[in-house]
Parts: structure tokens; C-alpha cells; sequence
């Protein structure tokens, strides 16, 4: 046989077709190849995409911490300023209650000052009067003996 005519299972076909199945199966290996070599390019860059992932979870979670320490300290000094105001209006009201108290007890004092003047001044015809009336019963006594 000839190195032209080479047989297939029992077929024969011309060397020029084995070497066209030959540069086929090459074509096919060099393009498996690039799609390896494609997909091992993809891989490495999926890997450093998961690995930025990665790298920012790790930072959210930090982040999300220190926001929630924040807000628990917030928390802490909400709850402290509501008490110091708390304590500000139970001074100031007991403050108030006493100067109520004693501007009250001013007034009622006020009050009994002006109204002693008052009738005094409300009295005195009155005790003119009286004592006019005396004046004049004395006179009169004294005229009549």
C-alpha cells in the first residue's frame, strides 16, 4: 500500500484527507486551548473579584460595627440627657413651688397690710365722729353745771 492510500477501518482514503482531519483536530485542540486559556483568565479574575468582595464585606462590617457602637453610645447619652433633664425639672419645679410659696405668703402679707391701712383710713370719720361727739358731750356738760 501506499503511503497515499491509507486505510480506515477497512476504507481507504487519500493521505491529503487524513492530514485535513489531522489540521481539523489540530484546529480544534488550539481552539480548545484558547478557551482553557480564556476561562483559566476568567477564573483569575473572578478570583480577585471575590476577593474585592471580600475585602468589602470585611470593610462593611466594620463600618456597620462602628455605626452601630455609635448609635449605642447615642443611645447612652440620650438616656443620660433625659434623666439630667428630668432631675433640671424636679429642681427648678420644687424651686418654683417655694417661690410660689413665699410669693404668696407676701401677698396674704401685703394683703393684711393694706387692708389694716385700709380701714383705718375707712375708720377715721368714724372716729371722728366719736370723738367729736365726746368733745361735745363734754362741752355740754360742762356748760350745763
Amino acid at each position: 500500500m501506499a503511503p497515499e492510500n491509507l486505510s480506515l477501518k477497512g476504507g481507504l482514503l487519500p493521505a491529503e484527507h487524513y492530514q485535513a482531519i489531522f489540521a481539523s483536530m489540530l484546529g480544534d485542540v488550539y481552539e480548545a486551548i484558547q478557551a482553557a486559556s480564556r476561562l483559566q483568565r476568567e477564573v483569575e479574575r473572578t478570583h480577585e473579584l471575590f476577593s474585592k468582595i471580600e475585602s468589602l464585606l470585611k470593610w462593611l462590617s466594620r463600618e456597620r460595627q462602628e455605626i452601630h457602637d455609635a448609635a449605642t453610645r447615642f443611645g447612652v447619652m440620650l438616656e443620660r440627657l433625659d434623666e439630667e433633664n428630668e432631675r433640671f425639672i424636679r429642681v427648678h419645679r420644687s424651686t418654683l413651688d417655694a417661690m410660689r410659696s413665699e410669693l404668696d405668703f407676701i401677698a396674704r402679707s401685703e394683703m393684711k397690710e393694706r387692708g389694716s391701712k385700709l380701714n383705718v383710713v375707712t375708720n377715721v370719720p368714724w372716729l371722728v365722729a366719736i370723738i367729736c361727739s365726746g368733745i361735745t358731750g363734754y362741752l355740754l356738760g360742762m356748760m350745763a353745771k
